[in-house]
C-alpha cells in the first residue's frame, strides 16, 4: 500500500543548484533573498556572464539564466 505524506521541504535544486557554492552565490546574503537582475522595473534570473560558451544560444539576443 502506497504512502502520501505532506511534508514542509520542497526540492529547489533546480533553481538554486545542487551544490553549495552554486546555492550561496545565487543569493543576496540578505534573509535568504535569491539574486535578480532588474529589467524594466521587474525582477528577473540572473544572467549567466557567460552565456554564450555554456548554453545553448542561437542568437546574442537569446537569454540564459544562471539559475
Amino acid at each position: 500500500q502506497q504512502m502520501t505524506r505532506v511534508t514542509q521541504f520542497l526540492d529547489l535544486s533546480l533553481v538554486y543548484g545542487s551544490a553549495e557554492t552554486m546555492a550561496l552565490g545565487l543569493r543576496t546574503g540578505i534573509k535568504g533573498k535569491m539574486l535578480a537582475d532588474i529589467r524594466n522595473g521587474k525582477e528577473w534570473l540572473p544572467h549567466h556572464p557567460n552565456a554564450s560558451t555554456v548554453c545553448n544560444i542561437d542568437s546574442p539576443n537569446d537569454v540564459c539564466y544562471l539559475a
